[in-house]
């Protein structure tokens, strides 16, 4: 039972340690990168599926595109999923 207790704990700490070091950091005057956050989220979930080219593939260049050029994420997620619902249906 101590083991099974253990494990859980260890796995606590191992997810949740990494994810509040960028928190203390930015509480003592670091953490510039937090704003970066959101794009890389962004980036860990889109970027695996483009791997094969098809609809996908395109609709996240015309993502990607509109990214750089508007420097807006909502734009950007709009264009995109219409992207995608554009190049699926039709």
């Amino acid at each position: 039972m101590n083991e099974k207790i253990l494990i859980i704990v260890g796995m606590a700490l191992v997810t949740y340690f990494p994810r509040g070091i960028p928190f203390l950091l930015k509480f003592r005057g670091g953490g510039r990168f937090i704003k970066y956050i959101p794009v890389s989220i962004f980036a860990a979930l889109i970027f695996p599926e483009l791997a094969n080219f098809d609809a996908k593939t395109v609709a996240g260049g015309i993502a990607f595109i509109t990214a750089y050029f508007s420097r807006n994420m909502f734009l950007t997620m709009i264009v995109g999923i219409l992207a995608l619902y554009i190049l699926s249906n039709f």
